[in-house]
């Protein structure tokens, strides 16, 4: 009952989040080279997967050297993280989810406290409470691997091949950032009208 139950409130609040999100055109170079606080929403691993986890946060860290970020995921998941000057670890518990699946009021406002220019969203499949805390977090552009369930609900998506492992994924989500972060620095030319 209780899956049947989330599984009808994924649907509406997916069908009220698709209604209700803005259509805007975006400078993806542009934002990523801004960029100076993002939130990055990352799943619960078997232990054998959090070294991919890792080091892609520290290639996030190298790439986007005067960002702060800020890691939220569920405290059973933080053991391995340790903040520093640029990087902070937000927790929250089960009880902070609500029955139907979607993230409580309170969850909600710890998100919607602060202010985000990026959020990516590390979650392989699709998590309703990822989603959910990406859109309240009312970022300028928000990042994700590929899923159906995403399609308009995150600006720039990265596309991988399902068969291959997660740390290959999250290389190839690490080179596409890099490329259009690397965009940014390139310059205009320079346009003679006729």
């Amino acid at each position: 009952m209780k899956s049947l139950i989330r599984k009808f409130a994924e649907r509406i609040y997916l069908s009220y989040a698709r209604a209700h999100a803005p259509h805007e055109v975006l400078d993806f170079s542009e934002c990523l080279a801004q960029a100076v606080t993002a939130l990055i929403l990352m799943p619960v691993l078997p232990h054998d997967q959090q070294s991919a986890t890792l080091r892609l946060l520290d290639g996030f860290q190298e790439l986007f050297a005067e960002t702060h970020f800020t890691v939220l995921l569920e405290k059973n998941g933080a053991t391995r993280l340790t903040t520093n000057e640029n990087l902070q670890i937000l927790t929250f518990s089960a009880e902070e989810v609500a029955f139907y699946g979607l993230p409580r009021k309170n969850l909600q406002d710890l998100v919607r406290a602060r202010h985000f220019d990026l959020v990516i969203d590390l979650h392989e499949d699709f998590d309703l409470v990822a989603t959910c805390l990406c859109l309240v977090s009312d970022a300028k552009l928000r990042v994700a691997l590929q899923h159906p369930k995403r399609d308009s609900l995150y600006h720039f998506q990265v596309r991988v091949a399902e068969h291959h492992s997660l740390e290959l994924k999250y290389d190839s989500l690490l080179k596409y950032l890099t490329c259009f972060k690397a965009w940014s620095h390139v310059p205009e030319p320079d346009l003679i009208a006729a």
